[in-house]
């Protein structure tokens, strides 16, 4: 290609050029120049991900250049950049031949996963609660291995589960469970009582640690005795503080024609000095009434009586 009567020319195109000028005096010159062209300097660095807490990440420019600066920071020239700050990272980098170059890598920082497996509970024995982590990709619970969203535990202790989201990052949550074993009565009995009179069924002696205690007897009444003149099958139930519920039952019947049984029976053995209670088979809350009478010819209306002395203690039951 020949171009006539200019003092330059502009090319990118790698080649040998010639030039011939002529001076006013008609003298004639000429020169020759190459140019080489060198390749941009080019690199693809890959864009990294890291969820909260994760060691900092590495970006290389893989490539062996003159110069490097990272996001216009004049500290930082080395050919990585080590970083945990999310955004662009933009690094510029020179060549041997004077040619710059300039990429930029995106680090994406995730947020942790929040598994919530909500307050530590409580429940009765024989029943069971669901703990759900939430909507992740991944599961596992501690102990059992399980890998669902939900599990149903009935045994007290702590649960742990690890969820992964899509982004890869993890995340735990624990909850403790407490199961309480359900109230387990065996104190209102079989009971007998004279014609007419009143019995009482008491429930309060029951105490397993987890009162205080709410009653419902059969009738409807909340006391923590129940009396009733009437033949019957009497139950009650009994809430503890946790809400965990027993029940018992006893019944009562009329005997008129009552054989007493005095413990100890029928005689007793004593050292000088030695006492012994005599105890009838029947109580005054069943609606009984006592009447004792002994060699000194004392007596007494209690139930039941301590003895010292020797000879034939007599009780009249009404």
């Amino acid at each position: 290609m020949c171009i006539r009567d200019r003092q330059y020319i502009k090319t990118k195109i790698q080649d040998e050029y010639s030039v011939v000028v002529t001076d006013t005096n008609g003298c004639i010159g000429y020169d020759t120049v190459s140019l080489k062209v060198s390749p941009m300097p080019a690199v693809n660095i890959a864009n990294q991900e890291i969820c909260i807490g994760d060691s900092a990440v590495t970006f290389d420019v893989g490539a062996v250049y003159k110069t490097y600066q990272w996001n216009n920071n004049a500290l930082d020239t080395n050919k990585t950049l080590t970083t945990d700050s999310p955004g662009e990272h933009t690094v510029v980098f020179m060549d041997t031949n004077g040619c710059v170059g300039n990429d930029t890598a995106i680090l994406s920082v995730h947020p942790l996963p929040t598994p919530d497996l909500g307050k530590n509970d409580t429940i009765c024995a024989d029943s069971t609660v669901t703990f759900d982590a939430g909507n992740y990709a991944k599961y596992i619970w501690s102990p059992g291995g399980n890998t669902s969203q939900t599990i149903l535990a009935d045994t007290s202790g702590y649960y742990t589960v690890e969820v992964t989201d899509t982004n890869t990052c993890k995340q735990k949550d624990t909850v403790q469970l407490l199961v309480i074993e359900s109230p387990k009565l065996d104190i209102l009995k079989d009971e007998t009582k004279c014609p007419n009179a009143d019995h009482t069924f008491d429930i309060k002696p029951f105490d397993n640690g987890n009162g205080p205690y709410t009653y419902l007897w059969k009738s409807g009444s909340t006391g923590s005795t129940y009396t009733t003149s009437d033949t019957a099958t009497v139950w009650v139930i009994v809430t503890d503080k946790y809400g965990c519920s027993g029940i018992d039952a006893g019944s009562v019947i009329d005997n008129a024609d009552l054989e007493v049984i005095i413990t100890p029976s029928p005689s007793v053995d004593l050292c000088f000095g030695d006492s012994a209670e005599l105890v009838p088979n029947f109580k005054a809350s069943n609606g009984y009434s006592f009447k004792w009478k002994w060699p000194s010819n004392d007596s007494t209306t209690a139930e039941k009586i301590t003895v010292k002395e020797s000879g034939t203690y007599n009780l009249c039951l009404l």
